[in-house]
């Protein structure tokens, strides 16, 4: 589970209303469902195919959770 707090130092861009929302918020998890996992990310680590560490966290968490 990753979560950021509210005194942790962070970097990049988000507007003033959403930055009071993710501020002890969920970055992303795991929730037992059934007899599966549902995994939660809060954002798209797959957008426009950019970003090659988004691709190694989703097949990680697509293959890897649970074992």
């Amino acid at each position: 589970v990753g979560v950021i707090k509210k005194d942790d130092l962070v970097a990049g861009f988000v507007g003033s209303k959403l930055k009071k929302q993710l501020m002890d918020g969920l970055v992303f998890g795991v929730q037992d469902m059934g007899g599966g996992r549902v995994i939660y990310l809060t954002d798209n680590v797959l957008f426009r195919n950019f970003w090659q560490n988004g691709k190694l966290l989703f097949c990680n968490a697509l293959f890897l959770v649970g074992q």
